[in-house]
C-alpha cells in the first residue's frame, strides 16, 4: 500500500491512499487531492501506477513541481520522497524503487532468478581456487627446473658461430701435428734397430 500526507502551515496533515491508476493533485474541485490554493495549478500534478512503482509527473504546473528539493518533471517515487506544490509538502510513503536499474523481465519470457549461494560455501571455493593456483605454479617452476637439467644447451663461441673457417684449420692442425710425430716415430724406431743390429 502506498500513501501521501499533505502538510501544510496551519493545517492539519491529511493522508491519501493511493487506491487508483492515476491520481491528479491539483486546486480544482475534481482532483483527487485537492490542494486549495491559488499558488497551485487546477491540476497541477499526477502520481500514477507503473506495476509496483508509482511515477510523479507534472502536468504543466505554471509554479512547477519540485521532488527533493529539484524542480522536476517526472520522477519514480522512493519511499521518503518529499513532493512540493506551492505552499503543500507531500511525504511519499511506499516501495522504494531504483531508478537505475531494469525491470525483470516478465516470468513468461523464461526467466530464472539468480541462486544466492552460502557466504562459507562461496569462500571455501575462493581458498581451493587460491590453492590451486598455487600447486600450478609450482609445478610449471618444477618442470622448467627439469627441463634445464636434462637438455643443457652448449655454450657456443661466437668465433665458431660467425667464423666456420676456424673450425676447419684447427682439424688441419691436428692432423699434421699427428703426421709428424708418426714420422718421429718412426725415425727413432729405425735409429733403435740400427744400433740393435751394431751389437
Amino acid at each position: 500500500m502506498a500513501l501521501v500526507t499533505v502538510t501544510a502551515s496551519g493545517a492539519d496533515p491529511r493522508t491519501y491512499e493511493l487506491n487508483k491508476p492515476r491520481m491528479v493533485l491539483g486546486r480544482d474541485a475534481a482532483a483527487d487531492i485537492r490542494l486549495d490554493n491559488l499558488a497551485v495549478s487546477k491540476q497541477h500534478c499526477e502520481i500514477v501506477k507503473d506495476g509496483e512503482a508509482f511515477i510523479a509527473r507534472d502536468l504543466g504546473s505554471s509554479n512547477k513541481t519540485f521532488i527533493n528539493g529539484k524542480e522536476t518533471q517526472e520522477h519514480r517515487l522512493n519511499n521518503g520522497d518529499e513532493i512540493v506544490i506551492g505552499l503543500f509538502h507531500i511525504k511519499f510513503t511506499g516501495t522504494t524503487t531504483d531508478n537505475s536499474l531494469p525491470k525483470p523481465p516478465p516470468a513468461d519470457e523464461g526467466f530464472e532468478p539468480t541462486l544466492q549461494l552460502p557466504p562459507e560455501m562461496i569462500r571455501k571455493k575462493m581458498e581451493e581456487m587460491q590453492r590451486e593456483k598455487a600447486a600450478g605454479g609450482m609445478n610449471a617452476a618444477r618442470l622448467a627446473a627439469a627441463s634445464t637439467v636434462r637438455t643443457p644447451q652448449p655454450a657456443a663461441t661466437p668465433q665458431a658461430v660467425s667464423n666456420p673457417t676456424t673450425q676447419s684449420s684447427g682439424g688441419s692442425s691436428m692432423a699434421i701435428i699427428i703426421i709428424a710425430a708418426a714420422i718421429i716415430f718412426v725415425i727413432l724406431l729405425n735409429v733403435v734397430i740400427s744400433m740393435w743390429y751394431k751389437k
